[in-house]
């Protein structure tokens, strides 16, 4: 699951608003 978070921590401009709400450890 952690490969997946990491996917989903470094996305395209407009993903990381969707980003903003999951604890990606910004």
């Amino acid at each position: 699951m952690a490969r997946v978070k990491e996917s989903v921590c470094k996305p395209t401009k407009i993903l990381r608003i969707i980003t903003r709400k999951t604890p990606c450890g910004e």
